[in-house]
């Protein structure tokens, strides 16, 4: 898994941890089955960028914002209450 894709799951992941979300959940809502969120989440798949777009609707941040990193989907989501 490269630098970004990394980045990008890890931001991903705390998200779902705030949200209180599965994977399993996150799949379900952005059209994956659960061997491709696997896929993801191991980084033996890329995440595209409708991915993170769908993503970021479920998680209740813009979709670009994964891309910056954990940090600022925290202070996001922090100010989202």
């Amino acid at each position: 898994m490269d630098a970004v894709q990394q980045q990008v799951t890890e931001t991903i992941r705390t998200a779902m941890a705030v949200r209180g979300i599965t994977q399993r959940e996150l799949g379900n809502a952005i059209g994956l089955k659960h061997t491709a969120m696997t896929s993801r989440f191991t980084g033996r798949a890329n995440w595209t960028l409708g991915e993170l777009v769908r993503a970021g609707d479920v998680l209740g941040v813009p979709g670009w914002l994964i891309l910056r990193g954990r940090q600022h989907v925290l202070q996001e989501l922090a100010a989202a209450g």
